[in-house]
Protein backbone atom coordinates (compact mmCIF):
# COMPACT_ATOMS: atom_id res chain seq x y z
CA UNK A 1 0.00 0.00 0.00
CA UNK A 2 2.78 2.66 0.94
CA UNK A 3 4.80 1.94 -2.21
CA UNK A 4 1.76 1.99 -4.37
CA UNK A 5 1.11 5.38 -2.93
CA UNK A 6 4.67 6.72 -3.41
CA UNK A 7 4.52 5.45 -6.78
CA UNK A 8 1.45 7.27 -7.61
CA UNK A 9 2.69 10.10 -6.01
CA UNK A 10 5.79 9.89 -8.08
CA UNK A 11 3.54 9.30 -11.44
CA UNK A 12 2.00 12.67 -10.70
CA UNK A 13 5.35 15.35 -10.25
CA UNK A 14 6.58 13.78 -13.14
CA UNK A 15 3.59 14.44 -15.70
CA UNK A 16 3.74 17.86 -13.44
CA UNK A 17 6.99 18.57 -14.23
CA UNK A 18 6.38 17.71 -17.88
CA UNK A 19 2.62 18.92 -18.73
CA UNK A 20 3.00 22.13 -21.15
CA UNK A 21 -0.19 23.62 -19.60
CA UNK A 22 0.21 25.87 -17.01
CA UNK A 23 -2.69 26.73 -14.57
CA UNK A 24 -3.34 30.50 -13.93
CA UNK A 25 -5.44 32.24 -11.61
CA UNK A 26 -5.75 35.39 -10.39
CA UNK A 27 -7.74 36.93 -7.03
CA UNK A 28 -6.38 40.44 -6.32
CA UNK A 29 -9.05 42.63 -5.23
CA UNK A 30 -8.19 44.98 -8.31
CA UNK A 31 -9.19 42.24 -10.18
CA UNK A 32 -12.60 41.27 -8.32
CA UNK A 33 -13.79 44.63 -8.76
CA UNK A 34 -13.50 44.33 -12.57
CA UNK A 35 -14.78 40.61 -13.31
CA UNK A 36 -16.86 40.24 -10.10
CA UNK A 37 -16.21 37.98 -7.43
CA UNK A 38 -15.07 35.00 -9.31
CA UNK A 39 -11.47 33.67 -9.40
CA UNK A 40 -9.91 34.19 -13.01
CA UNK A 41 -8.67 30.53 -14.03
CA UNK A 42 -7.25 29.99 -17.26
CA UNK A 43 -5.10 27.00 -18.87
CA UNK A 44 -1.68 28.60 -21.06
CA UNK A 45 -0.05 26.12 -23.44
CA UNK A 46 3.67 26.71 -22.64
CA UNK A 47 6.31 26.36 -25.18
CA UNK A 48 9.93 26.72 -24.40
CA UNK A 49 12.14 28.58 -26.92
CA UNK A 50 9.35 30.66 -28.35
CA UNK A 51 8.86 34.19 -28.27
CA UNK A 52 5.99 36.63 -29.90
CA UNK A 53 7.25 39.95 -30.90
CA UNK A 54 4.97 42.79 -31.87
CA UNK A 55 2.19 42.48 -29.43
CA UNK A 56 3.72 43.82 -26.25
CA UNK A 57 0.71 45.45 -24.08
CA UNK A 58 2.87 45.52 -20.64
CA UNK A 59 6.20 44.14 -19.24
CA UNK A 60 6.12 43.86 -15.61
CA UNK A 61 8.47 41.61 -13.39
CA UNK A 62 7.41 37.94 -12.15
CA UNK A 63 9.47 35.15 -10.22
CA UNK A 64 7.87 32.09 -12.28
CA UNK A 65 5.85 31.35 -15.23
CA UNK A 66 3.24 30.81 -13.32
CA UNK A 67 3.57 34.50 -11.57
CA UNK A 68 3.64 35.53 -15.12
CA UNK A 69 0.29 33.99 -16.29
CA UNK A 70 -1.18 35.44 -13.33
CA UNK A 71 -0.07 38.37 -14.34
CA UNK A 72 -1.72 37.92 -17.61
CA UNK A 73 -4.44 36.88 -16.24
CA UNK A 74 -5.32 40.19 -14.33
CA UNK A 75 -5.07 42.08 -17.11
CA UNK A 76 -7.88 41.86 -18.99
CA UNK A 77 -6.52 42.39 -22.47
CA UNK A 78 -3.93 39.42 -22.09
CA UNK A 79 -4.29 36.79 -24.41
CA UNK A 80 -0.48 35.32 -24.12
CA UNK A 81 2.89 35.99 -22.45
CA UNK A 82 6.78 35.63 -22.94
CA UNK A 83 9.20 34.61 -19.91
CA UNK A 84 12.44 35.43 -19.56
CA UNK A 85 14.52 32.50 -18.01
CA UNK A 86 17.91 33.30 -18.35
CA UNK A 87 19.99 34.54 -14.98
CA UNK A 88 19.85 33.82 -11.40
CA UNK A 89 18.45 37.03 -10.53
CA UNK A 90 15.22 37.47 -9.61
CA UNK A 91 12.47 38.78 -10.76
CA UNK A 92 12.77 37.67 -14.23
CA UNK A 93 11.17 39.88 -17.33
CA UNK A 94 7.40 38.66 -17.88
CA UNK A 95 5.99 40.59 -21.24
CA UNK A 96 2.35 40.65 -21.40
CA UNK A 97 0.85 40.29 -25.27
CA UNK A 98 -2.29 40.77 -26.80
CA UNK A 99 -2.37 38.32 -29.17
CA UNK A 100 -1.06 34.56 -29.75
CA UNK A 101 1.04 32.84 -31.71
CA UNK A 102 -1.51 30.70 -33.62
CA UNK A 103 -3.00 34.08 -34.69
CA UNK A 104 0.32 35.56 -35.49
CA UNK A 105 3.03 32.96 -36.87
CA UNK A 106 5.07 35.64 -38.73
CA UNK A 107 5.77 37.60 -35.04
CA UNK A 108 6.99 34.38 -33.86
CA UNK A 109 10.54 34.01 -33.25
CA UNK A 110 13.24 31.18 -31.72
CA UNK A 111 14.86 32.66 -28.41
CA UNK A 112 16.24 29.85 -26.23
CA UNK A 113 15.65 32.07 -22.73
CA UNK A 114 12.44 31.97 -23.21
CA UNK A 115 9.02 30.38 -22.63
CA UNK A 116 5.99 31.70 -24.37
CA UNK A 117 2.65 31.25 -22.57
CA UNK A 118 -0.91 31.08 -24.66
CA UNK A 119 -4.36 30.66 -24.13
Amino acid sequence: MRISISVSLLVLAVVALWSPLVDCYTSSPGDQEMRGNNYALRMYKATTGDYLSNHVIQTSAAYTIRHCCNICTATPSCQSVNFHTKGTTFPKICTLNDGVKESYQSDISTDIEYIYAGL
